[in-house]
């Protein structure tokens, strides 16, 4: 990669990241208006499921990784497809079931190019949405990533799973993020944290298309796309 373009993305970056501190001291717009940015992708609504887990072949789809924060050796979890009990399939004819024995609990990522939609463009993508149902005893914490082509978190969230029920985590895009990172998002993380052995199951792994941009985001982007326009103005040869 040119330093050029190290030094876009590097910008790129650095903007973003001065937006979401920007907008989470800030109450962030409630009306959304149609964006004057042009995207690509399908129409405003359209669902796309990932993935379903209907067969053994579905596990293929997704990388479990650990981040060595446990004292434990090794993680012990298993992955495999239930299709025998029914309350623990939410649609369809099977679920990804997740057995967690010990260790540092891994990062489930569900790889998009091992998706049922692997040249999915997320540029214009509105929320990634995904049902988790807990067998533990109580409530646990939960935490869903998009993780970036280099590993590095874009984005994240936490979420509370209730047990003994199935949980709908819907997770909101950025469609400022998106617009200038979506080519580059590898997967999306889910980490389910439990202090036990437990089973969960997982399914309906979808990504709904159709970004809102706030005036806020509007602003923000003419404020990037001038500074890559400067950017690309430069001579090759500068460092």
């Amino acid at each position: 990669m040119s330093k050029k373009m190290w030094r876009k993305v590097n910008l790129v970056v650095f903007w973003l990241a001065i937006l979401f501190i920007f907008t989470s001291c800030k109450k962030q717009e409630k009306d959304t208006m149609e964006s004057e940015l042009e995207v690509t992708g399908d129409k405003p609504g359209t669902v796309h499921l990932l993935n379903g887990f209907e067969e053994e072949s579905d596990i293929y789809s997704i990388r479990m990784e650990t981040t060595g924060q446990s004292d434990e050796a090794f993680t012990v979890a298993s992955l495999s497809i239930e299709k025998n009990e029914s309350q623990y399939i939410r649609e369809g004819k099977g679920s990804l079931k997740y057995q967690y024995v010990r260790g540092d609990a891994p990062m489930m990522q569900l790889l998009i190019g091992e998706s049922s939609y692997p040249e999915l463009n997320l540029t214009d993508s509105n929320k990634i949405s995904v049902s988790v149902y807990s067998e533990c005893e109580q409530s646990i914490d939960a935490t869903f990533s998009v993780v970036l082509e280099d590993s590095k978190i874009l984005m994240k969230e936490n979420f509370a799973i209730e047990a003994g029920k199935w949980n709908e985590l819907d997770f909101r895009m950025s469609a400022i993020a998106c617009k200038y990172n979506g080519n580059q998002i590898r997967g999306f993380a889910l980490k389910l944290e439990t202090n036990g052995e437990a089973d969960f199951y997982i399914d309906n792994w979808s990504a709904t298309m159709g970004a809102e941009y706030t005036e806020e985001d509007l602003k923000w982007a003419d404020l990037i796309d001038d500074i890559i326009e400067r950017i690309d103005a430069l001579p090759d040869e500068i460092q």
